[in-house]
């Protein structure tokens, strides 16, 4: 079954299903997406892979 990163056709449409699935303004989600971008950003959620920006309990508790 293909990942919601790999559905993604393009930067804007993975940021629009992040601001689907995250909240409003959150801090967690705005370093990563500095640091990655928006794709990367979804592959991470639902990886185990370090999230850069983040301390590993931190990627913990925003996964």
């Amino acid at each position: 079954m293909a990942t919601l990163a790999e559905r993604m056709q393009g930067e804007r449409m993975a940021r629009a299903a992040l601001s689907m699935i995250t909240e409003p303004n959150d801090a967690a989600t705005g370093r990563v997406l500095i640091h990655v971008g928006g794709i990367e950003t979804l592959w991470l959620l639902e990886s185990a892979d370090p999230a850069p920006g983040l301390a590993r309990t931190d990627a913990l508790m925003w996964r």
